[in-house]
């Protein structure tokens, strides 16, 4: 279970914005970062991070009778985490019902191979499984955008 479970996983947010005017044009821009640690697995294997820029404008022409516009984000976002499985068969299942005799590494450093042992050898270790066959990993990228045109005549 301690290899299973991490305590204080750290989440991280930072923003930085930018914006100004002048007597034809508004302007905004931004950069952000979110990141969280996953509880189940660790940061290695349970982790989310999102990185984000945003530039917004608007500009006035012909006394302020024609406003041209734009909004921009683009967003990168890299999630690695555990599958969940079904209520007979997921990973936290199986660390909760893993005999506590079960050895998690062998004498070099590696997930012990139970399916040798000479007692209880159908058991698996339930970390190794999660490391090995319960990834999911996505990484997305998004470009959002429009442009826009406000006629008035006065």
């Amino acid at each position: 279970m301690d290899e299973m479970f991490v305590d204080n996983a750290l989440t991280q947010n930072y923003a930085l914005g930018a914006s100004g005017a002048s007597e034809a044009s508004v302007y905004s821009l931004g950069l952000s970062y979110t990141g969280q640690e996953g509880i189940v697995g660790g940061k290695g294997l349970s982790n989310y991070q999102r990185y984000s820029f945003k530039i917004n404008s608007e500009h006035n022409f012909y006394k302020d009778i024609i406003k041209i516009g734009q909004h921009l984000t683009y967003t990168d976002i890299k999630n690695n985490g555990i599958s969940v499985g079904n209520q007979y068969n997921n990973t936290l299942r199986g660390a909760f019902s893993a005999s506590p005799f079960l050895k998690m590494y062998d004498e070099d450093g590696n997930f012990f191979d139970n399916s040798k042992s000479t007692w209880n050898n159908a058991e698996a270790n339930p970390y190794a499984s999660m490391v090995y066959n319960s990834q999911n990993k996505n990484n997305t990228q998004r470009i959002l955008g429009d442009i826009y045109m406000v006629i008035e005549p006065s």
